[in-house]
């Protein structure tokens, strides 16, 4: 509790009633995305879109500009729904 208590607010500091059970799980999914794309592994049957989703929310507890910037700049959107068009993956 001594290293997460302090680490946790100063890490995610717009986000101060996060608490570490809250952290785990969507930090530890964008884990196993980072590493299967690091590995060259499919992803195309993961929610990619709820996969941004959740980028956005996690870079909000970090910085709400940057979360707005990569939200206006952002091309995934464009590219799942050409992907989802085009047949290459479902939702």
């Amino acid at each position: 509790m001594t290293l997460w208590r302090p680490a946790l607010s100063q890490s995610f500091p717009y986000c101060n009633s996060l608490r570490r059970s809250q952290a785990h799980e969507p930090l530890d999914r964008l884990l196993k995305l980072r590493n299967l794309i690091a590995h060259h592994e499919p992803i195309f049957s993961r929610s990619l879109d709820e996969e941004h989703k959740l980028i956005l929310e996690i870079t909000g507890w970090i910085s709400p500009a940057t979360q707005e910037w990569i939200g206006n700049h952002s091309r995934v959107p464009d590219l799942l729904h050409t992907a989802r068009d085009a047949g290459v993956i479902r939702f």
